[in-house]
């Protein structure tokens, strides 16, 4: 398993902006951080939840920003969601 710390540290270098990842790194970066996440929540410090709390939210909201009409599957809905448009950030 890859620890994002190995890379990024818990106060270390900032990653990447977010705007200037490719749609691949912004993928290994979001993968990265969901593989690492219940090792951080379970074992990290506060900082370290802190910032995986807000670089996730910063890749997802990006992907959506970029693709506000990705394809949202029926299986994925809820019973009292009556539309397929996805939520606005």
């Amino acid at each position: 398993m890859t620890d994002i710390h190995a890379t990024h540290g818990e106060n270390g270098p900032a990653p990447h902006p977010t705007k200037e990842l490719s749609d691949d790194e912004l993928f290994t970066e979001l993968a990265q951080l969901y593989e690492t996440r219940l090792e951080t929540l379970r074992h990290g410090s506060d900082s370290a939840l802190e910032n995986s709390d807000r670089r996730i939210d910063e890749l997802e909201r990006e992907y959506v920003h970029r693709h506000p009409q990705r394809e949202v599957s029926p299986r994925r809905l809820r019973p009292d969601e009556t539309s397929l448009t996805p939520p606005k950030h």
